[in-house]
């Protein structure tokens, strides 16, 4: 304890030196501030690495959203909204608005009938005037109605369906009182059962001799519009068809009855890309065969195709000025083809229109591939044989009042006169997406009457080696619906304006930002430059706030 109070008392004689301890605080506040300064360029040196990465960083976002738009530029050219479009078009998906307005087609198709009924029977008939003067009855105006049903998907990129057809009168658009108007027309039932009897022999003439005599309506008759078109019966069919069933198909020879009451068509056609636009919705099968219903091929029939064409509701997609369309009709029992003749506006939408040339129906070069040369020998340019699809009867089609090929046939008759306008067949197509604005298919039939042998009375030796023309037909649609017209104005004029647009605001968009990041790039690199030597850039500083863009860039 004494010593521990001796240490006490020296403490507090013995106070601490302040010089000493000044020091040592200098001292220490000086190692403070050295290590301050120690500290401050390793501050600025690490800010200053901050702001080249920030840099970096910055530039980086903006070289790579300049590429991506310029790829997305040139990626624009190459695969248009155009084409997209299209390519899904080509799948007929159900729940496309193209397959919807093709299974319930809007546009209105009217069928127009002209007969062609007789002014001088009598005078004919008693060998008074040596041309029988016609006359034509018409339009008698039907609408007609199409509906595609059984519908089915393959899986070889093909879709069948059956289209049903059928037609509504138009009070509206007919003279009033028109069916029930009486007409007089050559009785072409009995000339028709003669030219077909006319080829088989001597026994099966005699019966018909017999018939005629005995049940024979008369080579002229008269009847009203509406039995010419819908119940056309004679009594000497009837009798013939008791006697020969066989050889009487149907004793309703009514014009529209025979084509309209006889079922619809199924058919096979391609879409998909597998087939692309060129093919798309051409026909394989109709009936389950290639070619035109009536032909058997198997049983030596000419091979009468139907492949590659389509109905003309639809056609191929990006069609061209030197496309052929090809178009089948049943009425017509063959495919025609339709080649280009000009550019028309319609709607402001640029379509091409195609026709039908004044020779398809001649004969071809080689008869072996003429499918439509007659069955009862060899028919003149202008017709094309139409049996197959008129229960072997002989008959033949042309262009209405022999448009385009009146040869020595049309020169026994008086009353007709054929032109362009009235009587040619065309369709004018928007090209891109091959939607018909406009179209109209006419056809005429005519009885084929041959020579006729010396069994026949001399009424029938009247008519003996004639081309008869009976009526034709005027398959038209006059304009689309308004809906249709704006989805195909769209696709032809809004679409490639969208596009062109499209494309060069990607371009621009790259180049902007390309640029941008190069002239950021730019800048900093001279900045830098000029305050390391001292030197004055002004192209460099102008405009550029200090320490704003990457002033200590390296």
């Amino acid at each position: 304890m004494g010593t521990i109070f001796f240490n006490e008392i020296n403490n507090r004689s013995n106070p601490p030196n302040e010089f000493e301890s000044n020091t040592k605080c200098n001292s220490n506040e000086q190692g403070e501030k050295n290590s301050d300064k120690e500290k401050e360029p390793q501050t600025k040196s690490t800010s200053l690495q901050i702001r080249q990465r920030k840099c970096r960083c910055g530039m980086v976002p903006l070289i790579v959203s300049g590429v991506i738009f310029l790829a997305m530029g040139l990626l624009s050219v190459k695969f248009t909204i155009t084409d997209m479009i299209l390519s899904e078009r080509l799948k007929m998906h159900p729940w496309a608005p193209a397959y919807k307005l093709w299974l319930e087609p809007q546009p209105e198709v009217r069928l127009n009938v002209y007969i062609f009924t007789v002014e001088n029977a009598n005078e004919f008939l008693n060998g008074t005037d040596s041309k029988i003067k016609m006359k034509e009855i018409g339009p008698i105006a039907y609408r007609e109605y199409l509906h595609h049903q059984d519908v089915v998907h393959h899986d070889n990129s093909t879709l069948s369906y059956t289209a049903f057809r059928r037609i509504e009168f138009l009070p509206h658009a007919n003279i009033p009182g028109i069916l029930n108007k009486t007409i007089t027309v050559p009785n072409f039932a009995v000339l028709a059962a003669a030219s077909f009897v006319n080829e088989y022999n001597y026994f099966i003439q005699i019966g018909y001799k017999f018939l005629h005599k005995t049940y024979s309506d008369g080579l002229f008759i008269n009847i009203t519009v509406y039995d010419y078109l819908w119940n056309y019966k004679s009594k000497l069919i009837e009798k013939a068809e008791e006697l020969m069933p066989s050889m009487v198909p149907t004793t309703n020879c009514g014009v529209l009855h025979g084509i309209y009451a006889y079922g619809p068509d199924r058919y096979n056609v391609k879409i998909g890309t597998k087939y692309g636009d060129s093919q798309f919705f051409q026909i394989n099968t109709v009936n389950g065969a290639p070619t035109v219903p009536g032909y058997d091929v198997e049983n030596g029939d000419c091979y009468a195709s139907v492949e590659n064409s389509t109905e003309g509701a639809m056609y191929r997609q990006r069609i061209t000025k030197g496309s052929v369309l090809t178009f089948w009709r049943k009425a017509l029992c063959r495919t025609v083809d339709l080649h280009f003749e000009k550019e028309m506006q319609n709607h402001n939408i640029l379509t091409y229109k195609y026709t039908l040339s004044p020779d398809m129906f001649d004969r071809k070069p080689s008869n072996e591939t003429d499918c439509y040369k007659g069955k009862y020998g060899e028919l003149p340019n202008g017709l094309t044989d139409v049996s197959k699809c008129y229960f072997n009867m002989p008959f033949a089609a042309s262009q209405p009042h022999f448009y385009g090929r009146s040869e020595g046939f049309a020169k026994k008759f008086e009353g007709l006169s054929a032109n362009e306008e009235s009587h040619s067949c065309f369709t004018i197509v928007e090209p891109t997406i091959g939607a018909p604005m406009i179209q109209a298919a006419r056809s005429q039939l005519n009885l084929v009457i041959p020579k006729f042998g010396s069994l026949f009375e001399k009424d029938y030796q009247l008519f003996s080696d004639m081309i008869l023309p009976m009526f034709w037909l005027e398959f038209s649609q006059k304009d689309l619906t308004a809906e249709i017209i704006q989805m195909v104005g769209f696709v032809a004029n809004v679409l490639p304006t969208v596009e062109v647009a499209l494309t060069c605001f990607l371009f621009l968009v790259g180049f902007t930002l390309t640029l941008t990041a190069f002239v950021k790039l730019f800048n900093a690199k001279w900045k830098h430059l000029a305050k390391n030597r001292n030197i004055n850039f002004p192209f460099a500083q102008r405009g550029i706030k200090p320490d704003s863009n990457c002033d200590t860039f390296k």
